[in-house]
């Protein structure tokens, strides 16, 4: 594998989303370390998720440098950007969207929205945390998540999330064109959730 391609490299240059991220040619990892890319971020694959969140009011938190945001909004999907700027989102080297310094339950609660985007929630309770917020604020809503699935085995999280917010939510519909997209590297998913009712 040849980490990034010509074409895929000049793109991310200039903050432009890769048209196509090609797994038997292209290496994943140096996306994510060249690119800052948590979410492998292409946008034939966003195609299919923007297809799901036209005419929806977006919010994504823990959007990093803003790659999802700009691919969907590249899309015609309606997106407000927020994450907690550090070098590990990679928002150091440089934002390719608008995104707003704000944490997830802040975002949750300052912004109307019915789909809340969680591209790589860090491991731990904050991605919990923000939808619960969001359930006291009274707001109604659909969950993408894209990360690391739950794992079967008791009391061991994730890569992403925690066991806690797993089981407040459960599966709408899975986008398969994000699995197809990674190919076989990784075990991360594009989930649609819906928050469980009587989960509180």
């Amino acid at each position: 594998m040849s980490g990034i391609s010509y074409p895929n490299r000049v793109d991310i240059g200039s903050g432009k989303v890769p048209f196509r991220f090609d797994h038997t040619t292209e290496q994943r990892d140096s996306f994510r370390y060249e690119a800052g890319m948590w979410t492998l971020v292409d946008k034939a694959w966003t195609k299919a998720l923007a297809s799901e969140l036209t005419g929806k009011k977006c919010l994504e938190v823990f959007a990093g440098r803003g790659w999802l945001t700009q691919a969907l909004r590249d899309h015609g999907v309606d997106v407000t950007a927020t994450s907690r700027f550090s070098s590990h989102d990679g928002s150091n080297a440089g934002l390719v969207a608008d995104v707003i310094d704000m944490s997830a339950i802040q975002a949750v609660q300052n912004f109307d929205f019915e789909v809340l985007i969680m591209g790589w929630p860090p491991a731990g309770e904050e991605a919990t945390r923000a939808v619960i917020e969001a359930i006291r604020c009274g707001r109604q809503f659909k969950i993408v998540f894209i990360g690391e699935p739950y794992s079967t085995n008791p009391g061991r999280l994730s890569g992403t999330a925690s066991d806690s917010f797993f089981e407040i939510t459960e599966l709408e519909k899975e986008l398969t064109e994000y699995r197809l997209a990674r190919g076989k590297q990784g075990i991360d998913v594009c989930h649609i959730l819906r928050v469980k009712q009587n989960s509180f």
